[in-house]
C-alpha cells in the first residue's frame, strides 16, 4: 500500500476500535460505498474527485484518476467486507 506499513498499522488499529465501539455497520457501509466508487453506479464520483485532484496537483487526468482509485481501493481492502463480516 502507498501510505506504508506504519500507516496501514495505525488505520488498522483504528478500524478495530470502530468494531470495538460497535461501529462495525458504520465500516460495511464504507466498504460498500468504495467498492461502488470503483465499480459501481457512483464511480462518476471518482471522475469528479480524480478530476479536483488533477487541478489541485497538476496531474494528467490519468494520472490523478490512478491515484485516486489507488488510494480508494487501499481504503477497501483494509475494509471488513459487507458480505462476510471480516
Amino acid at each position: 500500500m502507498a501510505a506504508g506499513d506504519e500507516v496501514v498499522l495505525r488505520i488498522g488499529q483504528d478500524l478495530a476500535d470502530l468494531v470495538e465501539a460497535g461501529r462495525a455497520a458504520d465500516l460495511h457501509h464504507a466498504a460498500s460505498n468504495a467498492y461502488l466508487l470503483l465499480h459501481g453506479a457512483v464511480n462518476r464520483y471518482l471522475v469528479e474527485a480524480a478530476a479536483a485532484l488533477a487541478e489541485r496537483e497538476r496531474l494528467s487526468q490519468g494520472g490523478a484518476r490512478a491515484d485516486a482509485a489507488g488510494r480508494i481501493a487501499d481504503l477497501h481492502e483494509l475494509l471488513p467486507n459487507p458480505l462476510t463480516g471480516t
